[in-house]
C-alpha cells in the first residue's frame, strides 16, 4: 500500500533544490553554471559525493565566484536538511509558538563546511556590490548568498524568527536588483532613440567641414 508522506522528504528536497537551482539562472550559460547543475541533479538523485565533488571542484577552480561559493552552501545545506529530515511548512504557516525550534543538531563537519563557505559567498558578493551598486547580476548574487544563508538559519538551526534579518538583507538585495534591471533596460530601450536623435548633429559639422568653413561644433559621441 502506497502512503503519501513516504514520497514528502523527496518532494521536500525537490522544492529547496528548484528554489536554489533557479538561483543559477539570470547568470549567463557558461561553465560554472554547467557544473552547478551537474552538482544540483546529483544532489536531486541522492547521490551526495558526487554532488559535493562537483560543487568543492568548482569552488576551486572558481575562487572569485560567490557563485560558486553558494552553489557548494547549497549542496551542504541539502546535506544538513537530509541528515536532520526535512521541516515541513507547518513550521512556517502556522502552529509557531516559539522563535526557535527543537530539531537535531547537523553533522558538525557539514555545519562547519557550509558557515565557511557561505560566509566566502557572502564577502565575494558584497565585495562585487561594492564595486558596482547599481549591477543587477551583483546585486543578484548578494540577494542569493544571503537568501541561502537565510534558509539554514531557519531550516538547520531551527531559528525561524533569527532568519528574518537575512531574509530582509535577501529582499532587498533583490529589490534594488529588480529596480537596476528596470533602469538598465530603459537604457537600453532609449539608446537607439537617443543616437537616431544625435545623428543629425554628428552630421552638421560634417557637413560644414564639407563645404569649407571653419567648424568649432562639439560632436556628440
Amino acid at each position: 500500500m502506497h502512503h503519501p508522506t513516504s514520497s514528502f522528504p523527496r518532494l521536500a528536497v525537490s522544492l529547496a533544490l528548484t528554489a536554489i537551482w533557479l538561483s543559477v539562472a539570470p547568470a549567463a550559460a557558461d561553465e560554472l553554471d554547467a557544473q552547478a547543475i551537474v552538482a544540483y541533479r546529483a544532489a536531486y538523485d541522492l547521490d551526495h559525493e558526487t554532488a559535493l565533488d562537483t560543487a568543492r571542484a568548482a569552488m576551486a577552480r572558481w575562487p572569485d565566484e560567490s557563485r560558486a561559493y553558494r552553489t557548494l552552501a547549497g549542496i551542504l545545506w541539502l546535506q544538513a536538511v537530509f541528515h536532520r529530515g526535512a521541516v515541513t511548512v507547518d513550521h512556517y504557516t502556522g502552529g509557531l509558538t516559539s522563535s526557535t525550534l527543537d530539531l537535531r543538531p547537523p553533522p558538525a563537519a557539514i555545519a562547519a563546511e557550509f558557515h565557511t563557505t557561505v560566509a566566502r559567498a557572502i564577502a565575494l558578493a558584497e565585495t562585487r556590490l561594492a564595486q558596482r551598486p547599481d549591477d543587477p547580476d551583483a546585486l543578484y548574487e548578494a540577494g542569493a548568498a544571503y537568501g541561502v544563508q537565510a534558509s539554514w538559519i531557519a531550516s538547520v538551526d531551527g531559528r525561524v524568527r533569527g532568519a528574518f534579518g537575512m531574509a530582509r538583507r535577501a529582499f532587498n538585495a533583490q529589490e534594488a536588483r529588480d529596480l537596476a534591471t528596470v533602469a538598465e533596460a530603459g537604457r537600453l530601450i532609449a539608446r537607439p532613440f537617443v543616437l537616431a536623435r544625435a545623428f543629425p548633429v554628428l552630421r552638421t559639422p560634417m557637413a560644414r567641414s564639407a563645404a569649407g568653413r571653419d567648424v568649432r561644433e562639439p560632436a556628440l559621441v
